[in-house]
């Protein structure tokens, strides 16, 4: 029987890229729901082998799931990951699949050793930038997740309908860059939201950034919590806290340069939740800026009058969610350059 030559994601840890595969199908290692927590390199790679550290989805909370794929081709491939969930069913069509788009589609893999590269050499263990993010799926069913590789940046072809029963078997049993693994499901609390929120960089450098959140209506004692583990970044973002008495919370990171443009945007996952589990109500909401702190002069070489011309212009004077929770009002002012925001409702104000 032939051996696959690509980025193999397994079935099972029998799996060595023998097609056709043999064993359960539903039960892939390598598609790894992995809660609000951080899979490191180092654990991904010392648990290929097993044991299987995939948890629970847990419904109104951050879930980072991640892609693992080893490098059986003989040689230096670069490759990135697609991911679905569809109803639980003996017959899985992939008219079914839903993407999962979050933080980007055709998630690039990187290395997991040495210095992050999206070039992977022949036995490196590879996983996605970035985790895909999910806040959860509907209660009422059984879900399976199905995550699909692209080798060196050529689209794996997912065919809309097959001629018979025998083809699609045959499509599933022999293609070693598509997985499945069903999923384990727990409810969660209804006093959560979870919202994505993307942002980037298009600065030639890292700038410093701010993220302020105004709610409405909020509960007192309500909790947020902010969380990226994009591979970019220097380490895991992870920021927490309790609102302010006047409902406003903010937080600040570097993002590094050129987040933009041909490059993904990072993902935010942002968690709110109230101090007592019962749902928000029905009138609140949270309104998120992003804010560039305007470049300092002299504190990137290179930089010309122009540059910092077309910053002062771009620059104005905000009330945002103070980094002070003394502040009056929980609000301050500052000068800063505003990117963008998004308002966020707890609750659909249409139902």
């Amino acid at each position: 029987m032939p051996t696959y030559q690509g980025l193999l994601i397994r079935d099972n840890f029998q799996d060595v890229g023998i097609i056709p595969s043999t064993g359960d199908l539903w039960v892939s290692p390598d598609i790894i729901p992995y809660g609000t927590g951080v899979l490191t390199s180092a654990t991904a790679v010392q648990t290929y082998n097993g044991p299987d550290i995939g948890q629970p989805v847990v419904n109104n909370a951050n879930n980072n799931i991640y892609i693992r794929c080893k490098n059986i081709s003989g040689a230096t491939m670069t490759g990135n990951a697609n991911l679905y969930y569809a109803n639980s069913s003996l017959f899985l069509y992939p008219t079914s699949w839903i993407p999962v788009n979050l933080p980007v589609t055709n998630n690039n893999f990187v290395t997991t050793s040495g210095t992050v590269s999206t070039s992977l050499p022949n036995a490196m263990i590879g996983l996605v930038q970035s985790p895909f993010t999910l806040g959860g799926i509907p209660n009422n069913a059984h879900y399976c997740f199905i995550a699909v590789v692209n080798n060196n940046g050529v689209p794996t072809t997912i065919p809309p309908s097959f001629a018979s029963n025998a083809a699609f078997a045959l499509w599933v049993s022999s293609s070693p860059n598509v997985a499945y693994r069903n999923i384990v499901l727990n409810a969660g609390s209804p006093g959560r939201v979870v919202n994505y929120t993307t942002f980037g960089n298009a600065n030639s450098f890292a700038s410093q950034m701010i993220f302020s959140v105004v709610g409405t209506n909020v509960p007192a004692n309500s909790t947020w919590s902010a969380q990226c583990s994009d591979a970019r970044l220097p380490q895991p973002f992870n920021a927490s806290g309790t609102f302010s008495s006047s409902g406003t919370a903010s937080t600040q990171l570097t993002v590094p340069a050129n987040i933009a443009g041909g490059n993904p945007l990072m993902s935010m996952a942002w968690t709110f939740a109230t101090p007592n589990g019962q749902p928000f109500p029905t009138n609140t909401s949270f309104a998120i800026s992003y804010y560039q702190v305007p470049t300092s002069p002299g504190a990137v070489e290179g930089l010309d009058d122009a540059f910092f011309a077309l910053e002062a212009q771009a620059s104005a004077e905000y009330k945002i969610a103070s980094r002070d929770p003394e502040a009056v009002n929980g609000v301050e002012a500052a000068t800063l350059i505003l990117l963008g925001s998004v308002l966020v409702f707890a609750t659909n104000p249409h139902s």
